[in-house]
C-alpha cells in the first residue's frame, strides 16, 4: 500500500441485478493480514452498494498517477456494460493502469 500515494480507487460490481461502480477518495486499508479489511465510504441511497450488497462481491481497481484517465472515463460516462476499458490496447492490460 506504500506504492498508493493517494486513496483514489474504482469501485465496481458486475452484479445479476446490473453493473455498477463508483469513483472514491476514501479508500483505506486496516489490515493486510492475516486476512485483508478495506474501508470506504459509500453515500445512500445508492445503485452501487445495492448492486454490491446483492452480489456480496465488488471489485477495487486502486488508480496510480497514470491510470487518471481512467477515473475520467468513467467520470465521462464512456465505460459501457461489455465494452472493453477505454484506452487499454492489446498489448497492456488494466493491471498496468492501476496500483
Amino acid at each position: 500500500m506504500r506504492a498508493i500515494p493517494h486513496p483514489l480507487a474504482l469501485i465496481s460490481c458486475n452484479a445479476p441485478s446490473g453493473s455498477a461502480g463508483m469513483l472514491v477518495s476514501s479508500f483505506n486499508t486496516i489490515t493486510l493480514s492475516p486476512d485483508p479489511y478495506i474501508s470506504f465510504n459509500i453515500k445512500l441511497p445508492s445503485r452501487t452498494y445495492a448492486a454490491i450488497s446483492s452480489h456480496g462481491r465488488f471489485h477495487l481497481h486502486a488508480l496510480n498517477v497514470t491510470g487518471i484517465w481512467l477515473a475520467q472515463a468513467f467520470l465521462d460516462g464512456k465505460m459501457k456494460k461489455g465494452a472493453p476499458w477505454p484506452g487499454v490496447t492489446k498489448k497492456e492490460t488494466l493491471v498496468d493502469h492501476v496500483g
